[in-house]
């Protein structure tokens, strides 16, 4: 086990650097640089001239990275040509949020995807397994930023007390802070949640079909509740853990549209704003994140499969 995760820890700073060479190559591809974001047109061709030397924009694109890698290793992400604040600390600003963000609609999409496929499961080839699996058809076909949308229009007008666009630090208290990131949460939840519950139907389904352990829990006694929640559902979340793990990857970072729309302060957010300003070195320390918390989020699920199925590390020992 210590050699895998050794392995899997030796190979991140080869994907880091493989992100990192990409994003650069296609941030310079753009036309314009953060000289022209930054009002560019009003200076004089001199100007330009110095304020592009004084960024390192007059050198070549390898040089560039070169430079900026060279501050990486130290641990120095540059600073911040919008604000000319540290990239570390603009990066560390917003993850919170972001994480917290993520956290929330991932568990959201959890309790969706998991009682309603009991819930089909549980009345499988009745009206009820069809209206669930209907229902999370159509989450699944509704785009994150309409929910959200309609998430504000409706507490707009009928809960206008509940702020629904008003973020709340979590200093500022846990209950108001958790209520302020509800509608954003579930808003992201409703697609995956009714991935995960088409997912869980579906693995549900294989297992009662196909396991014999089913038959000697009802020889023994027990009811169909038991063996639902005791036997089929924890089998079928295995390979949900996977699933969950990539969506809250993804979800770090991920949540532009969102965050926009419920004017949160968060990763996502401070991507959009760097694109639109071609603040390279924030983009490149948003995306060098990102790609960092994809792959040890990658790793976690590797190591935590064992917990969830014993068998697999039976089978790592064998080997």
């Amino acid at each position: 086990m210590i050699r895998y995760v050794l392995g899997r820890l030796a190979v991140l700073p080869f994907s880091l650097l493989a992100v990192s060479v990409l994003t650069f190559s296609f941030l310079h591809l753009v036309p314009g640089d953060p000289v022209d974001a930054l009002g560019g047109e009003n200076l004089s061709a001199t100007e330009l001239a110095q304020l592009r030397r004084e960024m390192g924009l007059d050198q070549p694109v390898v040089v560039q990275f070169g430079y900026w890698l060279g501050h990486v290793l130290q641990g120095d992400l540059g600073k911040s040509i919008r604000s000319n604040k540290p990239v570390r600390d603009e990066v560390l600003s917003r993850l919170g949020v972001s994480v917290e963000l993520a956290l929330l609609a991932v568990f959201f999409a959890l309790l969706i995807g998991i009682l309603g496929g009991a819930i089909a499961t549980r009345w499988r080839g009745t009206w009820v397994d069809r209206a669930v699996m209907m229902a999370a058809t159509l989450g699944m076909s509704v785009p994150n930023y309409f929910v959200a949308t309609l998430c504000v229009l409706a507490v707009s007008l009928y809960l206008p007390d509940l702020g629904v666009v008003s973020f709340v630090a979590l200093g500022n208290g846990l209950l108001a802070n958790l209520q302020s990131l509800f509608f954003p949460a579930l808003s992201l939840a409703t697609l995956s949640g009714s991935a995960f519950c088409r997912y869980v139907r579906g693995a549900t389904e294989d297992i009662v079909r196909s396991a014999e352990f089913l038959r000697t829990a009802r020889s023994k006694g027990a009811s169909e509740a038991r063996i639902l929640f005791r036997h089929i559902v924890p089998n079928a979340l295995v390979p949900l853990a996977t699933v969950a793990g990539l969506q809250l990857a993804y979800l770090i970072g991920g949540t532009v549209v969102i965050e926009s729309i419920f004017a949160l302060p968060g990763l996502g957010q401070l991507l959009l704003a760097s694109i639109a300003q071609r603040d390279y070195p924030v983009i490149q320390g948003c995306v060098l994140l990102q790609a960092t918390v994809f792959v040890i989020i990658n790793l976690v699920i590797d190591l935590i499969y064992p917990l969830l199925d014993p068998r697999v590390q039976l089978v790592r020992g064998a080997h």
